[in-house]
């Protein structure tokens, strides 16, 4: 499946699949010059890029501003400690809730942010355990003689701000590249 747009100049950009480069997406401009697409386009772009490459759509949500997770009478929803906390209170009551599909995406992306917030938060235990082991390094300064002393800082230090290594990306293919 191909999907093309054009600019206010133009120029078309269209996104397809190759059936000799499988996983892949072909992009195409038709003048050298580039394309300009509006924002709105981003979204279906994104999906197109997918469904290009043989991969499933993804859903794209407008990000609100503040999020509203007060959809489901009786639930609440709270980042904290590595998750999103689900709280249940009863209200004596089956009835269900009939809700627009608007109310229900802005729910969604609600519900993401928590996410995003929740894995942003170091869990406690995490915390817990990492002060321990600095008040242990600190203890074994204190006893140690004052040559191995003034080193133990300086390699505690180094090694809580070196950077880890990283992966390189793998690409899916080589025939993509």
């Amino acid at each position: 499946m191909s999907r093309a747009w054009t600019d206010r100049y133009g120029t078309e950009l269209a996104v397809g699949g190759e059936a000799s480069f499988p996983a892949c997406a072909r992009l195409t401009v038709s003048k050298p010059c580039g394309v300009h697409l509006e924002a709105a386009d981003f979204p279906a772009l994104a999906g197109a890029l997918y469904e290009s490459a043989g991969l499933p759509v993804p859903v794209i949500l407008d990000r609100p501003a503040v999020p509203s997770v007060s959809l489901l009478a009786g639930v609440t929803f709270t980042a904290r400690h590595g998750g999103v906390d689900v709280g249940y209170h009863s209200l004596g009551t089956d009835s269900g809730h009939l809700c627009d599909p608007e109310t229900i995406r802005r729910f969604a992306a609600s519900l993401a942010i928590l996410a995003d917030e929740a894995e942003a938060t170091p869990d406690p235990a995490d915390v817990e355990e990492l002060t321990g082991y600095l008040v242990r390094a600190g203890a074994g300064l204190r006893s140690s003689s004052a040559c191995a002393a003034s080193a133990r800082p300086t390699m505690l230090l180094a090694s809580l701000s070196t950077p880890r290594p990283t992966r390189p990306a793998r690409s899916p293919s080589t025939a993509c590249s």
